[in-house]
């Protein structure tokens, strides 16, 4: 536990702040944090704790007295995008690098984050390379922009068979360079300046779990803001790794895509598919839910 030494966010103005929000993540919620704390350097970590069983919470209490991390909590479980938003505006660093409480930074990856942020010239929201623990590219790693038809290919489960309106890219050539641009990245490992942050609006919090990277992304791009991915820093990420039950986290995915949808596409052509796409999402639920209702009788 803990691999480096005492006061390690002490001293000069951080570089990148990290910013992690935990839920009841479970024994991976430790080598999250250490994979971060080991090579933190000059920057600093945030942790919000949204709540988390005993253990978990009394590490995260240790290592905060030791001056590892700053550590908030007590505001009770407020959502992840909240959870983000209190993160950030702890943050001291240029830099902000939103982590899942389920990933595994690899080794130097703030380094080489910084390396990479240093180079580009203007406002970025700059994505890793997200990977299952057995080495394989998740599919939320890099997405197409979310519209309703990709939406609706998807839910009819076309979206492997019909290139044309493709939502998730993980199965494209990741190309030559150090970072190329995509539409949307994942919000499991995302760095973007902390000015820009706020200058997007930061997180939206009426996404509650789910949908809230998807929307920053579309309106980081929509303010001219540079998306890109970085396939050299690779993620692993530990999923399904949160006691919340699978009912909760579907609903509040559901009404995250319903938020979306009609926030961001009412006032187009694209209108008529809206209430189709959200309709369709909230009955995809309701039979899951109807499904697992009955598998527990």
């Amino acid at each position: 536990m803990f691999a480096v030494g005492e006061n390690a966010v002490a001293g000069s103005r951080p570089r990148i702040s990290v910013v992690i929000v935990s839920y009841h993540t479970g024994p991976v919620l430790k080598t999250c944090v250490d994979s971060v704390v080991e090579q933190l350097g000059d920057n600093d970590l945030i942790i919000v704790d949204n709540g988390n069983d005993a253990e978990s919470s009394a590490f995260l209490r240790t290592g905060a007295a030791r001056g590892l991390f700053k550590l908030r909590t007590g505001h009770g479980n407020v959502g992840f995008a909240a959870g983000c938003n209190i993160g950030a505006r702890e943050a001291n660093g240029k830099y902000l690098l939103l982590l899942n409480p389920d990933c595994i930074l690899p080794a130097n990856a703030l380094c080489s984050f910084d390396e990479i942020a240093c180079r580009l010239d203007r406002d970025f929201v700059l994505g890793a390379r997200i990977l299952d623990p057995d080495g394989v590219e998740q599919r939320g790693s890099r997405r197409a922009t979310l519209t309703p038809l990709n939406a609706l290919i998807e839910g009819l489960g076309l979206g492997g068979k019909w290139r044309y309106g493709q939502l998730y890219l993980h199965h494209q050539p990741l190309g030559t360079g150090d970072v190329f641009d995509v539409p949307v990245v994942s919000g499991a490992c995302l760095l973007t300046q902390a000015a820009t942050y706020w200058r997007i609006g930061g997180m939206d919090e009426g996404y509650f779990l789910h949908v809230e990277d998807i929307d920053f992304c579309f309106r980081a791009a929509r303010s001219g803001v540079r998306v890109m991915f970085c396939p050299e820093i690779e993620v692993r990420h530990v999923k399904g790794t949160s006691a919340a039950s699978r009912l909760f986290v579907e609903w509040h995915k559901a009404k995250g895509f319903a938020r979306y949808f009609v926030r961001h596409f009412t006032l187009s052509w694209w209108l008529p598919l809206v209430p189709l796409v959200c309709f369709g999402g909230i009955l995809r639920f309701a039979i899951g839910a109807a499904v697992r209702s009955r598998r527990g009788r």
